[in-house]
């Protein structure tokens, strides 16, 4: 299934993984130089880290450098703005502050390669929503900005056009479980299924994520996940048969170790993959003695 009209853009959610050590990345290779090789594989990362704290400016710096012009990073948006917006207790003044921060971190990166990624908390729905929108509606977004939903509550008219009135990208999320990765989402044997997906900008995202944590390894692949990738590609058929960009990240806790994940997607969409070259290590200067 060949989608060449459209520009991929593929990559893994997190990359300091020890295990990945001589899985992924090459034997001895620098642990502040994973970034740097990493993107000499994928053109694409999705960081959490920003979930939890905002970095200082010199290691966004490093991440900066690390990186081709082309590459591109989605950046989570601090839990202080989504896991706490509704809460009556969140000072006002603390979002926005960190919606400074964040800001003033993407236009540091850059906010050409930068996406500003709303993952909202499970018990985010619908009743909730309004919180959401005042504050997606006031507030300066400075790069594309996506949004995944956890609640069927948000399979909403108001929500969907809402985030299509701003350009905001609607999140494919697939938190597949255990044993099902390798199952497309319909079929009788699956016991999990996606929100429904809705084009709600002239780009889109697609997670392949699974459930937080549930394997006990990140460095081998427990699943051939083609068949479900393939249903996911067709339902970004209306962005990919446009020709639009869109940007995947896959996890490890998706079918146990995200750089396979990617390999199966790029295969999917005809994109050949970069293989290591382990006679050019020493170019980066990063390898152990």
């Amino acid at each position: 299934m060949d989608h060449p009209g459209s520009d991929w853009k593929i990559g893994t959610i997190g990359f300091a993984y020890d295990q990945w050590a001589g899985v992924f990345f090459p034997p001895g290779l620098r642990t502040p130089s994973r970034l740097r090789y990493y993107a000499s594989q994928f053109d694409f990362i999705e960081l959490d880290t920003t979930f939890y704290a905002l970095p200082p400016a010199d290691r966004v710096i490093k991440w900066k450098n690390a990186v081709p012009g082309d590459f591109q990073f989605s950046l989570k948006v601090p839990s202080v703005i989504t896991h706490e917006i509704v809460s009556s207790k969140l000072s006002s003044e603390l979002v926005g502050a960190t919606w400074k921060g964040f800001r003033e971190m993407v236009q540091l990166l850059g906010t050409e390669r930068c996406i500003s990624f709303f993952q909202m908390p499970p018990g985010f729905t619908i009743k909730q929503w309004r919180y959401l929108e005042d504050f997606l509606g006031e507030e300066e977004l400075v790069s594309r900005t996506a949004v995944e939903f956890r609640d069927d509550s948000l399979v909403h008219p108001d929500v969907v056009g809402f985030l299509t009135s701003k350009n905001i990208a609607w999140v494919g999320a697939d938190l597949a479980p255990i044993g099902e990765a390798g199952l497309v989402p319909t079929d009788p044997r699956a016991s999990y299924r996606p929100l429904a997906y809705h084009r709600t900008a002239d780009w889109a995202y697609l997670r392949l994520c699974g459930r937080h944590a549930q394997y006990e390894s990140d460095s081998v692949e427990l699943a051939d996940a083609t068949p479900r990738i393939r249903w996911w590609v067709e339902q970004l058929k209306e962005t990919t048969g446009l020709g639009l960009p869109v940007v995947a990240a896959c996890g490890n806790s998706f079918a146990g170790h995200g750089p396979a994940t990617c390999g199966r997607l790029m295969d999917v969409v005809g994109i050949k993959q970069k293989q290591p070259m382990q006679d050019r290590l020493f170019e980066f200067d990063e390898v152990l003695d």
